[in-house]
């Protein structure tokens, strides 16, 4: 009996910790909400949206980002779009995206920017940072870190990010 109330303490006391370190780790995780690359709203509002309520999913690197707005879509065609383009995204990323998208909404149309076919390099940390820092933790993001084409380092802080950002302590700002 003592040895089960141990390891019962033992899994709360985890269980404890983990909640910490995800809480702290939104905290501490950099919103990327520039006038340029508004990449954090642009991931999180995704899960915000009413169900079934999207038509044309947009995926591709920063051409797409940039370059096709919903808003316009919306006015001009009556079309409900949603841009998920990323800068520097790549077929790979592209892929998971469209994935996990398909869990939430049930697109009709996807449009995807070909350009990405032509990216021999993998996405600099910055950019997998802004789409994986602000997805949520389920088996899409995983299989992302797993996937040995796309070699994301240091997975553990896509988890976790409280151990990547540990240090800006200083510069948080209610």
């Amino acid at each position: 009996m003592e040895k089960f109330k141990m390891i019962l303490r033992i899994v709360i006391f985890g269980i404890i910790g983990i909640f910490i370190a995800q809480l702290l780790g939104m905290i501490f995780v950099p919103k990327w909400t520039s006038k340029r690359d508004p990449a954090t709203p642009g991931v999180k509002g995704y899960y915000l949206e009413e169900p079934d309520t999207i038509d044309v999913l947009l995926l591709g690197n920063s051409d797409i980002r940039r370059g096709i707005s919903p808003i316009e879509m919306w006015k001009e065609y009556g079309i409900t779009s949603y841009n998920r383009g990323t800068s520097n995204q790549t077929m790979g990323l592209s892929y998971y995206i469209l994935k996990e998208s398909i869990k939430y909404q049930k697109i009709n149309t996807v449009v995807l920017d070909m350009d990405a076919l032509f990216v021999t390099k993998n996405a600099p940390e910055g950019q997998y940072r802004k789409l994986l820092d602000n997805m949520k933790l389920n088996k899409s993001k995983l299989e992302i870190l797993l996937d040995k084409n796309l070699k994301v380092k240091n997975k553990l802080t896509y988890i976790f990010p409280i151990f990547r950002f540990h240090s800006r302590w200083k510069e948080l700002k209610p």
